[in-house]
């Protein structure tokens, strides 16, 4: 899915989701013309950060978290 896709579903801003990506936390592949191609895995993955970001979860225990660093 496109990133307007992705804002949509996410209701996050495009700078928030590409923030997320240069941290690592998610990784879309790429169409043949280059443009990001973010999967529904993305999304959840999206979602979760969302969540955790509102309960005050930091990055780095996001990424523990997502690494299975953390229980």
């Amino acid at each position: 899915m496109t990133i307007k896709e992705m804002e949509a579903l996410s209701k996050m801003e495009r700078a928030n989701i590409r923030f997320y990506e240069r941290e690592g936390l998610i990784k879309p592949d790429r169409m043949s013309n280059g443009y990001r191609d973010y999967s529904e895995k993305d999304l959840q993955i999206l979602l979760r950060i969302k969540l955790l970001r509102s309960l005050q979860i930091s990055l780095d225990e996001i990424r523990e978290l997502q690494d299975g660093n953390k229980n």
